[in-house]
């Protein structure tokens, strides 16, 4: 577990802390590479999937 707080994950992405906590939220309109920074970050790695089984097929 990182123990990151909200700030040191802004700081060490590059982002501010409102969008952290919006992310973590759910609520936030991000670009792809601010997301992309904060899950470097994080030790997560983002990923696209379908919203609805069997979509795309």
């Amino acid at each position: 577990m990182l123990r990151l707080t909200q700030e040191d994950t802004a700081e060490l992405a590059g982002v501010s802390r409102r969008l952290v906590w919006s992310v973590e939220r759910g609520t936030a309109s991000v670009t792809l590479r601010n997301l992309q920074a904060i899950c470097e970050t994080v030790g997560l790695e983002p990923a696209v999937r379908p919203r609805y089984p069997g979509a795309g097929k």
